[in-house]
């Protein structure tokens, strides 16, 4: 599969991002994945989970792993995933065609690519070439500016639910902005 298209990686977790099941004890995350995650998030490229799960277990266990911290918009509930994949993308203001979906289950993926059209989806047996490409990236967003920004925009989302209106939530931000003529200072982040 080529990668070099996809802007978004959703995960399943059981038996897919880790081996075995979470509410039973028997989830095993290897190294290999928990570097994977890493390498994806530092080439640029977004994490999140669709996951039927108790969220508060999921993430302790990514904690414990130390890579929850590289997934925004995660979805993590026992409602049907279709839907909830959909409104990953659509928060993310992402295409459906930037994102791959990740699930052992074929019936979740099924489900998937019909609530999401031009979606890619696999099984966990493509985690394999992920890793070679993945590992192999030359180009690396070291400071992670992709994955703060994301992280920014999935803050400012939780924020503006607690608000009552768009009013109010610019309104509690206390937002200022200060406008410059002499912009030379400045030129390198204009050029960007």
């Amino acid at each position: 599969m080529d990668f070099s298209g996809f802007k978004l990686i959703i995960w399943d977790l059981d038996e897919t991002l880790w081996e075995g099941i979470l509410s039973e004890g028997t989830a095993r995350l290897s190294r290999r994945n928990i570097d994977l995650i890493s390498n994806i998030v530092s080439s640029g490229v977004m994490c999140s989970i669709c996951s039927k799960n108790d969220k508060d277990e999921v993430m302790r266990f990514l904690e414990q792993h130390h890579i929850a911290e590289d997934f925004v918009f995660s979805s993590i509930n026992w409602s049907p995933k279709g839907a909830r994949v959909k409104q990953i993308i659509d928060e993310m203001g992402l295409r459906n065609v930037n994102v791959l979906f990740i699930d052992d289950n074929p019936l979740n993926r099924e489900e998937v690519l019909h609530f999401c059209e031009g979606i890619s989806a696999a099984g966990p047996e493509i985690i394999d070439e992920m890793v070679i490409y993945f590992g192999d990236r030359r180009e690396k967003d070291i400071p992670l500016k992709r994955l703060k920004q994301y992280q920014l925009l999935e803050k400012k989302k939780q924020y503006r639910a607690l608000s009552g209106s768009n009013e109010a939530f610019l309104a509690e931000s206390k937002i200022t902005v200060e406008i410059k003529h002499d912009c030379i200072e400045q030129f390198s982040r204009i050029a960007e």
